[in-house]
């Protein structure tokens, strides 16, 4: 049987309003302050993102970004299968209700065909 990618979707309400829960999946001193690692972002279509903590390193790209509204990554960590990252976000009462999808690629077991 070939390998199935794996999907991780969880929906949430964060006391933010969009715009900074926006903020969060976009700017290096947000990443930096919530992974306590290096960061560096270039938030637009075909912007980099990269990730360092002691042990870990991720690098990404910026796939789609709609102001306020939605945040698409791609994620390859070390040691970890690549990922698909999108974050719809909508205004709910005082906060945001976040719904984040992550699709992470399918990997053959060695010696699988």
């Amino acid at each position: 049987m070939p390998p199935q990618a794996q999907t991780f979707t969880l929906t949430r309400t964060i006391n933010a309003p969009p715009s900074e829960v926006y903020y969060a999946f976009t700017a290096a001193a947000a990443w930096r302050q919530w992974c306590e690692a290096d960061a560096q972002t270039d938030p637009r279509p075909g912007g980099r993102l990269y990730v360092y903590t002691p042990g870990y390193a991720a690098v990404g790209e910026f796939t789609a970004l709609e102001q306020d509204k939605s945040v698409a990554f791609s994620w390859d960590g070390q040691r970890e299968p690549p990922t698909q990252v999108h974050i719809a976000l909508q205004a709910q009462g005082g906060g945001t209700r976040t719904h984040f999808n992550q699709i992470r690629a399918a990997i053959q077991a060695a010696g699988q065909q």
